[in-house]
C-alpha cells in the first residue's frame, strides 16, 4: 500500500522545454496565482536568484507552476537577476529580492529556490513553515549528499524569522558558503531547523557549469556569530535596474555592487574586523 502512495506522489519533470512557457492561463501576469475555489491560508513569495540561465528558467517555470497550483497556494514567483560581471552572489540576491517583494503585498513566508532544482514528489509542501525549513533533502543526481549543516538548494522561512536573523550574508561572492552561513545565523538566533524526510524531499537538478568557488568562504564562516547582526539585510546596498512582469514570473534586474567595490577587499575587511573587536 505504501509503494502505491509513493508512485502516485511522484512527479514527472519535463526538461525538454526550450522557450518561455505559454501554458497556465490561470496564472496572472507577474507569476501570481490565487485559487478561485478557496482562500489559501498561505501567501508565499518564491525567490529565484538568476543570471545567464535562460533555458533552465524556462524548464523551471514550466514545471513549478502546476506543482504549486496543485497545493492551492497563493503565491508569486520573483526572479532576481544579477547585473554586471562580478562573480555571482546568491545570498545578496536573495536579500535584495526579499526587500523588493514587499512592494507587491504582504507575504507570510518566502521560499528561496535555486533555478536548477525541481521537486520530484507532490508531498513536498511549499506552504509556510512554523520554523525555518530546509526542503531539499536529496538530489537524485548526487550520491551521498551532505546536508547536516546546509540550508541551501530550496528552503523556506517565515518573513519575521528571516528578518530576525538579518537575512543572508552579503559577502559570499562566488560559489559556496552562504547557505552554511544562514544555517548558523538561524542557530545563533535560537531558532530550530526543520528538514523533510529524505524519501519525500527528493529533487532533480538541471545540468549547469561549475561556478568559481569563494576562496574566503571558510574564513567568513568562522565569523558568522560575531557578524550576523551587523551584516545582512541591515547593511544591504543594491540598485534596481529594471522590473518586467511577464506571464509566469516577475523579473527584477538588480545591481548588487552599485559602488563598484573590490569584493575581495571588502570580504577581507570583515574577516579582519572579527579579530579587532
Amino acid at each position: 500500500m505504501l509503494d502505491i502512495g509513493i508512485r502516485l506522489s511522484e512527479i514527472f519533470v519535463n526538461k525538454t522545454i526550450t522557450k518561455y512557457p505559454e501554458e497556465y492561463p490561470e496564472v496572472s501576469t507577474g507569476g501570481y496565482y490565487r485559487p478561485k475555489n478557496c482562500k489559501s491560508r498561505h501567501k508565499v513569495a518564491v525567490l529565484v536568484p538568476y543570471r545567464d540561465r535562460k533555458k533552465d528558467l524556462f524548464v523551471y517555470l514550466h514545471n513549478i507552476h502546476p506543482f504549486l497550483i496543485r497545493q492551492k497556494l497563493e503565491y508569486r514567483i520573483f526572479v532576481i537577476e544579477q547585473k554586471g560581471t562580478d562573480v555571482f552572489n546568491r545570498g545578496k540576491l536573495f536579500n535584495a529580492g526579499f526587500v523588493e517583494i514587499k512592494k507587491y503585498g504582504i507575504w507570510r513566508c518566502v521560499i528561496f529556490h535555486d533555478v536548477d532544482l525541481l521537486p520530484l514528489d507532490d508531498r513536498i509542501l511549499y506552504s509556510c513553515p512554523t520554523w525555518p525549513k530546509h526542503m531539499c533533502a536529496t538530489v537524485a543526481e548526487v550520491k551521498k549528499p551532505k546536508f547536516r549543516s546546509l540550508f541551501g538548494g530550496v528552503s523556506s522561512m517565515d518573513v519575521q524569522q528571516f528578518q530576525q536573523v538579518n537575512g543572508y550574508s552579503n559577502l559570499y561572492w562566488g560559489w559556496g558558503g552562504e547557505d552554511n552561513d544562514l544555517f548558523w545565523r538561524i542557530r545563533a538566533a535560537g531558532l530550530p531547523i526543520v528538514r523533510n524526510r529524505k524519501d519525500i524531499a527528493r529533487y532533480t537538478t538541471l545540468k549547469h557549469s561549475v561556478q568559481s568557488p569563494n576562496r574566503l568562504r571558510f574564513a567568513l564562516l568562522s565569523s558568522t556569530y560575531q557578524r550576523y547582526k551587523r551584516e545582512g539585510i541591515s547593511n544591504l546596498k543594491y540598485k534596481v535596474e529594471s522590473v518586467t512582469e511577464q506571464h509566469l514570473h516577475t523579473h527584477i534586474i538588480v545591481d548588487i555592487n552599485p559602488g563598484k567595490e573590490n569584493t575581495t577587499k571588502l570580504i577581507s575587511q570583515w574577516i579582519k574586523s572579527r579579530y579587532l573587536e
